[in-house]
């Protein structure tokens, strides 16, 4: 028999798919409307009309007809975010950066209507912005992930939020890329991207010289990979001159 904390959480989890199914029914819809009439000449009350629900309901699963277009962006946080966080202690940054491209690689090329909202967005000026309208929140969130994993405490450090910024682009980049016919698949443009990424940075590392607030010059980083040694460093005594070393003897 259930106890009473286990009935509460039965019916939380039931809640819980039932709106997520209602949420996804009135994407599918909005999706729909808006590559057959276009975003701009589509309205919130056709959209609820063709999902089946009132527009009321509608508004409360999205306030705003931008956020019917975001729905993709805000799918693709929860599937980063778990990505980033399924990462065990001690994860090497570039590690945990290459599993959340993939996973948000691998779930975007899974979803039937990708093609389709980026059809929609590339007709559209006002729907190309809806969708960017919360890239903001999703950097923040992913990079609050980042932070997390790789124990990053200082709300002050910038890598979180430029580990997470690099995976959104490349993301993007590889989505565009597969979309244009430049890849097969979304997961085989992503691991290309990432590829290109890295070796473009390798190959220049020796020039990744931090300058500082005053234009200072700071040392060159090391680097410490097998291939790319570091050189050992030989300082050259002066020969003391002849005399000298005659007036010592004397």
């Amino acid at each position: 028999m259930e106890t009473w904390g286990e009935q509460i959480l039965a019916r939380t989890d039931m809640k819980s798919q039932k709106q997520h199914v209602v949420r996804n029914a009135i994407y599918e819809a909005a999706i729909e409307l808006f590559a057959a009439r276009g975003f701009d000449e589509t309205t919130v009350e056709e959209v609820a009309q063709a999902a089946g629900v009132s527009r009321r309901s509608l508004f409360r699963y999205f306030p705003s007809k931008d956020d019917l277009l975001a729905q993709s962006v805000m799918n693709y946080k929860h599937v980063l975010i778990l990505a980033i966080e399924s990462c065990p202690p001690g994860t090497s940054p570039l590690k945990v950066l290459r599993n959340a491209v993939s996973a948000g690689a691998n779930h975007t090329g899974s979803a039937p209507l990708t093609r389709s909202a980026i059809e929609i967005a590339s007709r559209s000026t006002s729907a190309r912005q809806a969708q960017q309208s919360r890239m903001m929140e999703l950097a923040d969130d992913i990079a609050s992930a980042f932070a997390r994993v790789l124990r990053i405490t200082q709300k002050s450090d910038s890598r979180p939020l430029l580990y997470a910024n690099l995976t959104i682009v490349i993301l993007n980049v590889a989505i565009q890329s597969w979309f244009n016919g430049k890849h097969e698949s979304i997961p085989a443009a992503a691991e290309q991207e990432l590829y290109e990424t890295m070796r473009t940075f390798s190959e220049d590392r020796e020039l990744l010289t931090p300058i500082g607030l005053h234009g200072r010059e700071h040392p060159p980083i090391p680097t410490h990979d097998k291939q790319t040694p570091l050189r050992k460093t030989t300082v050259k005594i002066p020969r003391k001159s002849s005399s000298v070393a005659k007036q010592r003897q004397r």
